[in-house]
């Protein structure tokens, strides 16, 4: 990730898809956005609960997000950019007319297990952490989401991420929607703003004395205006 030896790298010249993620590699899309969400100041540090260690953070997420993303298996909204047969960029984009997941669907994707297998403190914190961003995304109205999106670290810093990003912008502004995401790094938001990407909230959260930020961000739906290009890593909550 950016800020962690990251060297310049060339600009990716090959053909950037974003196709969706098929069913055979949500192990692979789960393990990847759990390296790049563990060990972070965001909500999952927080979920997890103050000083995890970070092994058991990534087996944590590693298992939730594999669970998540079953859920979304047959809808269409797991995207993800392929080079060489190799999962480069994994994420969700969720449309306006989708139904956020329920507290039914997720038992039956096997979330009873959780407190079995991570403890009830775990399990009571994603709730709480659940319902903290079904409020926020409330406010939003109508609009595309992108989550937890993810640059492998062999590709990053060389425009996989906002190609990718770019592809999703235009999808919804065909329909002519606006996206809305949210992310808990302030150097995200200098990312996303080059992208058209306005805060609309920013503020301090805490569950269970672990605190973290986030800063909800939307992008209007426009037509014909070109998208600047820019080299980055972006990984959003």
């Amino acid at each position: 990730e950016e800020g962690k030896g990251m060297v310049e790298r060339r600009p990716y010249d090959g053909e950037v898809s974003l196709t969706v993620l098929p069913p055979e590699r949500i192990d692979e899309a789960a393990a990847l956005t759990a390296d790049a969400f563990s060990g972070r100041d965001n909500v999952w540090r927080a979920v997890c609960g103050a000083g995890t260690p970070q092994p058991l953070q990534h087996r944590f997420l590693t298992w939730l997000f594999k669970r998540n993303l079953w859920l979304r298996r047959s809808d269409g909204c797991n995207r993800a950019v392929m080079v060489g047969g190799e999962l480069v960029c994994s994420f969700m984009l969720v449309p306006p007319s989708m139904q956020d997941i329920s507290l039914w669907a997720m038992l039956v994707a096997g979330i009873l297990k959780l407190p079995f297998l991570f403890g009830l403190a775990r399990l009571k914190r994603l709730l709480r952490a659940k319902s903290l961003e079904e409020g926020a995304l409330n406010e939003w109205g109508s609009a595309f989401r992108v989550e937890r999106m993810v640059v492998s670290p062999a590709m990053q810093g060389r425009g996989i991420g906002t190609r990718a990003l770019q592809l999703a912008v235009e999808e919804a502004d065909a329909a002519g929607q606006a996206v809305a995401l949210s992310t808990n790094e302030e150097r995200n938001v200098t990312f996303y703003s080059r992208l058209g990407f306005e805060v609309a909230q920013s503020m301090a959260r805490e569950i269970d004395g672990e605190s973290y930020h986030v800063w909800h961000m939307i992008r209007k739906p426009s037509s014909g205006t070109s998208v600047c290009m820019c080299e980055s890593v972006c990984v959003c909550v």
